[in-house]
């Protein structure tokens, strides 16, 4: 009837509890992100139980990245997610395949538990091809620990060190032009969807494109940031969506 009863439903119904992704949340002001209330918004968000949001599906390029910046803004702890479309896995049709694009999560191991406490600790991001690896982590001053992505970091004088290091996979360098997409600048942006930081990608002949980051007290605003990765001139043919080809939607390949 409504998420708060959905939410119900979800908390005891597995061990650990499962993990909720927002699928096609639409333009960013048209969300409805008013904090879970069971009584005055029984329809409300909550990311003590959605995980994720979808920012690209199989049938579009990354055009909800708003959306999701959008849900950091407003204090929320999400992920980037995909969605691949296949509504009826069993059709021929249907098959979900690297070659659309993925979430990526890093786990401890290769198990069903592992991947939803990945999801739940948000160290997940977007790829629109292949399975490019991304490693992202942070810490706040020279003493301070190193922390993955998705965790949260306390730097009271606003100033943290970065690493940064992001693979390409070899599949992504296609011989068809229309499908290639290689890694050329990396970014690191915050919710507003300003640049912090960026860099050029070094673009190996075998796809195996390599992107680094390395900052140090590099001063940051309260709120989440994260890292993005683009391509200089992607093919038009290659883009999913008619109405992102040239906006800079289809520019974005992976979203940390």
């Amino acid at each position: 009837a409504d998420e708060f009863r959905l939410y119900r439903w979800l908390a005891p119904s597995s061990l650990p509890p499962g993990v909720l992704i927002q699928a096609h949340p639409g333009a960013a002001d048209a969300m409805d992100l008013r904090p879970l209330h069971p009584r005055n918004s029984p329809g409300g968000f909550s990311d003590a139980f959605v995980q994720g949001i979808e920012v690209s599906s199989g049938k579009r390029d990354p055009e909800w990245e708003p959306s999701y910046q959008r849900t950091l803004r407003l204090g929320y702890r999400v992920f980037p997610a995909f969605g691949s479309d296949s509504h009826d896995a069993k059709g021929p049709r249907s098959t979900a395949s690297l070659r659309n694009g993925a979430t990526v999560c890093w786990v401890r191991a290769r198990t069903r538990e592992a991947l939803i406490d990945a999801m739940h600790a948000r160290r997940c991001y977007y790829a629109s091809s292949g399975k490019p690896a991304l490693r992202f982590e942070m810490r706040a001053g020279k003493r301070g620990a190193w922390l993955p992505m998705g965790a949260k970091l306390d730097a009271p004088d606003g100033r943290v060190d970065v690493h940064l290091l992001a693979l390409n996979d070899p599949r992504n360098a296609n011989g068809d032009p229309r499908r290639t997409r290689r890694f050329d600048v990396v970014e690191l942006v915050d919710a507003s969807d300003r640049v912090l930081a960026s860099a050029p990608c070094k673009r190996n002949g075998d796809g195996r494109d390599l992107c680094r980051l390395e900052l140090e007290a590099l001063v940051v605003a309260d709120g989440a940031i994260y890292p993005r990765i683009r391509m200089k001139d992607p093919h038009p043919a290659g883009c999913r969506s008619k109405q992102t080809a040239g906006s800079g939607n289809c520019e974005k390949i992976l979203i940390g």
